[in-house]
């Protein structure tokens, strides 16, 4: 049945499939900067400042890239030479 459709779309969405994984990514990026807001511990903020930024990557959006970096960066109480951030900005 897609090949009659004349294109890559889902079956039961009619979505392209090309753009799916931008919007699943868009999707991601908006739970992962929600959650954000509710942790606690700094390496919780960290992991999720990680999310957000992998999230960033994908969608080419690197203004928030680099917002979300520095907000890790920033983050009190946590080993920042051995944590990949740090290592990462180094390069």
């Amino acid at each position: 049945m897609l090949a009659a459709l004349g294109g890559a779309q889902t079956e039961s969405t009619g979505r392209d499939a090309e753009s799916a994984p931008v919007r699943d990514a868009q999707n991601a990026f908006k739970c992962y900067v929600r959650t954000r807001d509710y942790c606690t511990t700094p390496k919780h903020i960290v992991a999720m400042c990680l999310a957000v930024i992998k999230c960033g990557i994908e969608m080419n959006n690197f203004a928030h890239v680099n917002n979300y970096v520095q907000k890790a960066e920033q983050t009190p109480d946590v080993a920042v030479c051995s944590h990949p951030i740090f290592i990462a900005s180094r390069l």
